[in-house]
């Protein structure tokens, strides 16, 4: 974990953060991929690591991190990486088949 959180690249991106004069409270979340806790699966943690970075970019476009910040370039009219504005019925109704509760532009 000290090697992935706290290094000084990383500790740099949380004091400009911290510092840049908007409010908030700064939280850090540790997440644990299920599953046998002795072995690490790297592809497991790369996959969700991903996930999340892509996340955290259709929250807020302006994420300082570098890498994983490619977006891919399919998306699914309304349900994700979707334009804005209202989805129409067929794809409300194909969210709500897989429990998507809100368009993500991922």
């Amino acid at each position: 974990m000290k090697q992935e959180c706290f290094t000084d690249h990383k500790l740099e991106h949380f004091n400009e953060v911290l510092f840049s004069g908007d409010k908030g409270t700064p939280v850090l979340f540790f997440v644990v991929p299920g599953g046998n806790r002795c072995k690490v699966n790297a592809k497991a943690i790369d996959g969700i690591e991903t996930f999340l970075i892509e996340a955290a970019l259709a929250k807020n476009p302006s994420l300082s991190n570098i890498q994983k910040t490619k977006l891919p370039n399919w998306s699914i009219s309304g349900v994700v990486r979707a334009a804005r504005g209202q989805p129409k019925k067929n794809a409300v109704a194909f969210r709500t088949a897989l429990g998507i509760t809100k368009t993500k532009r991922l």
